[in-house]
Formats: C-alpha cells, structure tokens, sequence
C-alpha cells in the first residue's frame, strides 16, 4: 500500500474512533473493530516505511563502495 494512501485511512479511522469514544463504551463491538483495524494499518504503514528506509539505504550502501 502507498504511504499517503495509508497515511489518509489512519488519519480517518483514527477520527472516527475519538468522535465514537465520546459516545460509546469502550467494550462496543464497534470501537473494537475500528481501534483493530487502525492496528493493522498502522503496522502496514511502519511496514511500508521500514522498507522505503532499507531500499534507500540499500542503494546509498552500493554507491559509496563502488566508490
């Protein structure tokens, strides 16, 4: 997944949750589901990141011994 695709569906999932908390119990089916779900785009974004940061530092690496 793109890192601003990712970046926008957190940013509405996590809204979405605080406006809810303020209105249902923490133990609703549906503020569970919506607080998972935001877990699991938030590790696909780390994820997403963490291999941009070893593609980038990969060809840096490659450049500086030919070098």
């Amino acid at each position: 997944m793109i890192k601003s695709k990712c970046r926008k569906k957190i940013k509405l999932k996590k809204a979405l949750l605080n406006f809810l908390l303020n209105y249902l119990p923490l133990n609703s089916k549906l503020i569970l589901y919506i607080s998972q779900d935001l877990d699991t785009l938030i590790s696909q974004y780390q994820k997403c990141i963490y291999k941009n940061h070893i593609r980038k530092n990969k060809r840096s690496n490659q450049i500086k011994k030919v070098a």
